[in-house]
């Protein structure tokens, strides 16, 4: 008999035992709230078990405030059963009066299985209705620095919301004690390591408007080593008033130094030559992804306002990850070449090469104010890319920029290379003068390229011809999806002004002026003024345009065509002139 009676005590052991739910409730909103907003208070109801809460009532109240629209319009909410790990909730919709007060969230919460921790079936909640003044701050400035110069940077204040004004604003910009300070706002003072400025009144920016702000420019001087590295400057702000949220009191900014190779002769070989410095920089510089650049300081005498480099054999391919090479940083030496940049580098019609190739570098690169010419092949080419780089979508904004290619140092008469520039690899060429050349100003195979703003077959100074000697932009079948080719000017160039062969997905062209070139302007498959097959569809036919002189209004009639939603753009070219070539 005694094992039975084992049994039927265990039995009654088991079913004896109590079901509990350890029910914990969360009251959640935000701690401050605008006049004249609305507030949201959140319950949370979560189910530690162990087992089912059965039949769980939740009640949630407001005072202080008129015109709560409590949960469950009473304020009580049967939430039925809730399962273990289970966290159902209810909300408070609150639109708040438009003056000052504190309100307190109130709820509780039972249920009909025993709790054994009644502690957290209270929840409580206090929110602040302010009006005080929102006040943020911002920094941006120039990312990446060169060594000693100075550099432009901008911080400012907004006050966001329209409840208040704010008095005797506060501004201040930390900063390593090795940045130096050049020129600051009236209204800012400088001490060691740091600027305050300062405002009496910020205004209150109206619902709908932009916010009511201030921004000071400071022009600051980047510490002298030439070895690279991170400088974080830091802006605060704080007014008279207490702020609405304070969490945008504060904004960071990080800028990067170049590691600087310097080109301090105008010799071909040697010490401080460009040479040696592009060899420096490629050593130093190869698999680091910090920014490195080849500078100029060159104090040989000249009987020009800009410095020339003649090479006699072709200069060592670029291979630094980041590399760029600015002839900008001349102008901190010497004055300034009116007419165009201040460092023109030739090879004098004589060197069977480009006259700078990037090679195997990262996205990031810059080639810019220089003269390039008289190379017997491009004047800067441009190879696939490779050192962290595998993929290079979205070309460096910095790239190739503000060149002379294929003129001489005023822009003026043509110092041939072979073609302007020549990419197999994703880069932004912009605001550059390529003329000149003695085939394409741009010969381009490679697709993800931005060209912009540059001027083609035309001096720099006004827009007469300087012809490229074939098209003068060509973009290759090999380029497969190209990218953005606009606001150029293309003219006189011995060809067609943009070439397309066929095979190549639609770049997108527009905002470009195109004129008086030898073939058509825009130029899809090298086969004449055709239509083109994209995406599968036909391009439109022009058939007729005519122009009213009364109403000054031109009408273009032409052939529809189904097009995909995201190619619906058409830009028309138009001329004075009756010619072909000049359409």
């Amino acid at each position: 008999m005694k094992p039975a009676l084992l049994l039927v005590l265990l039995l009654a052991a088991s079913t004896a035992r109590a079901d509990s739910a350890d029910l914990e409730l969360r009251v959640e909103t935000s701690s401050r709230a605008r006049g004249g907003q609305r507030s949201y208070g959140n319950v949370f109801v979560v189910n530690h078990g162990p087992d089912v809460a059965r039949n769980v009532v939740v009640t949630m109240s407001v005072s202080g405030v008129p015109g709560a629209q409590l949960p469950c319009v009473t304020g009580t909410c049967n939430l039925g059963d809730i399962q273990p790990l289970s966290s159902p909730s209810v909300q408070a919709i609150i639109d708040l009066p438009r003056d000052e007060r504190t309100f307190p969230y109130h709820a509780t919460v039972q249920s009909d299985t025993p709790d054994p921790n009644p502690a957290n079936d209270v929840g409580d909640a206090i929110v602040e209705v302010s009006n005080a003044p929102d006040v943020s701050v911002y920094v941006r400035g120039t990312p990446t620095l060169y060594p000693g110069q100075p550099f432009d940077f901008y911080y400012g204040v907004f006050n966001q919301d329209g409840y208040a004004t704010a008095h005797d604003v506060v501004a201040t910009l930390v900063f390593p004690d090795s940045i130096g300070v050049k020129s600051l706002p009236s209204n800012c003072v400088a001490f060691p390591g740091r600027v305050e400025c300062t405002k009496a009144e910020l205004l209150d920016g109206k619902a709908g408007t932009f916010p009511a702000g201030e921004e000071w420019k400071l022009t600051l001087l980047a510490p002298p080593q030439t070895d690279g590295g991170r400088l974080m400057l830091s802006a605060t702000v704080h007014a008279r008033e207490n702020d609405f949220y304070p969490g945008n009191n504060l904004a960071n900014a990080t800028v990067t130094l170049y590691r600087t190779f310097t080109v301090t002769t105008s010799d071909d070989d040697g010490s401080g030559s460009l040479r040696a410095a592009i060899g420096a920089m490629n050593a130093s510089c190869s698999t680091s992804a910090d920014p490195c650049a080849v500078v100029f300081n060159i104090t040989t005498p000249s009987e020009n306002p800009w410095k020339t480099i003649r090479v006699a054999t072709p200069l060592p391919d670029i291979t630094a990850r980041n590399p760029t090479i600015d002839g900008s940083t001349q102008l901190t030496f010497a004055p300034a070449n009116p007419p165009g940049p201040p460092i023109e580098l030739t090879g004098g019609g004589m060197v069977d090469g480009a006259g700078l190739v990037v090679a195997d570098a990262g996205c990031s690169f810059g080639i810019s104010h220089l003269v390039i010419n008289g190379f017997r092949g491009a004047g800067v080419r441009v190879t696939k890319h490779g050192k962290g780089a595998t993929l290079c979508f979205d070309p460096s904004p910095e790239g190739i920029h503000d060149n002379f290619i294929g003129t001489d140092a005023t822009g003026t008469a043509a110092r041939p290379n072979y073609r302007g520039v020549e990419t197999l690899g994703a880069a932004s060429i912009h605001a550059n003068v390529i003329s000149g050349n003695e085939r394409s100003g741009i010969f381009a195979l490679s697709s993800s390229l931005r060209v912009f703003d540059n001027r083609i077959g035309l001096r720099a100074d006004k827009d007469e011809p300087l012809p490229n000697g074939a098209s003068g932009i060509f973009v290759s079948r090999e380029a497969g999806t190209f990218g953005q080719i606009q606001r150029n000017v293309i003219a006189f160039n011995g060809e067609m002004g943009i070439a397309i062969e066929a095979g190549t997905m639609w770049p997108g062209t527009y905002d470009n002026r195109i004129w008086r070139n030898g073939g058509l302007p825009i130029d899809i498959g090298l086969d004449g003024p055709t239509t083109s097959d994209t995406f599968g569809a036909k391009t439109p036919v022009i058939v007729s345009a005519t122009y009213d002189r009364l109403q000054e209004t031109t009408t273009i009639t032409g052939t529809p065509t189904a097009r995909p939603v995201f190619d619906q753009l058409v830009t028309i070219y138009a001329s004075d002139s009756p010619t072909p070539s000049g359409f």
